[in-house]
């Protein structure tokens, strides 16, 4: 018997796993394609043409391709988000888009990686606005993770130190999800009127990385 395709996802399907609203999603720049499938629409900090993001399903693997296009790709990030730093004082970086759009909605300022192997897209103009960095990990997972969280943790860091943080002005802490939840989406999925009050304590909790901080890139 041949292996049943998956059926294609909408904003209205990605909205309803999410436990997000519809309106949310397309705010964000999420639109259908034709025949099935979503685009997440990219943009770089500093208005540059960049790649979009398609994603066919849900999640899981090969969820989500590149758009085919000769042009860079960069982090997610939408234009409020330096806005939404300022305002709360901290700014969280995350696996992927969805976990953007949970953030988001709730008001908080996020920056998502497209991917465990893309940290390197990662810019400065990504950051503008935060006090604190929070960089969220979630638990461990050979397909969020492939070489590990612990891998993911400390390239992220890297990467931060090769922007120049910590600063003097600017903290950088690590938000480990692990016993708490499987990501920011399942986090707002448990208790959606808590989040906040959820998040603001894993930030308290969270360990912080101080100046001067030196990575060994592996």
């Amino acid at each position: 018997m041949p292996e049943r395709v998956p059926e294609r996802t909408s904003v209205a399907d990605l909205a309803r796993t999410k436990a997000l609203p519809e309106d949310a999603l397309r705010g964000f720049g999420v639109t259908d394609v034709h025949g099935g499938g979503v685009r997440e629409e990219y943009l770089s900090p500093d208005g540059a043409p960049v790649r979009d993001r398609f994603r066919w399903t849900p999640g899981g693997l090969n969820s989500s391709t590149w758009e085919e296009r000769d042009l860079p790709r960069t982090a997610y990030w939408r234009p409020f988000v330096p806005g939404l730093a300022r305002d709360r004082g901290y700014l969280l970086l995350c696996e992927g888009e969805s976990s953007c759009w949970t953030a988001w909605h709730h008001g908080v300022a996020a920056v998502g990686f497209p991917g465990a192997d893309h940290i390197g897209v990662l810019g400065a103009g990504h950051l503008a606005g935060a006090d604190v960095i929070g960089v969220i990990v979630e638990p461990d997972d050979p397909d969020t993770y492939p070489r590990g969280a612990d891998h993911y943790r400390d390239q992220v860091l890297a990467r931060l130190a090769q922007l120049g943080l910590p600063d003097a002005q600017r903290r950088v802490v690590v938000l480990d999800l692990t016993g708490t939840a499987a990501d920011l989406v399942e986090l707002h999925r448990q208790d959606p009127q808590q989040f906040p009050a959820r998040l603001g304590t894993l930030l308290d909790d969270a360990r912080e990385t101080r100046p001067p901080f030196v990575q060994e890139q592996r």
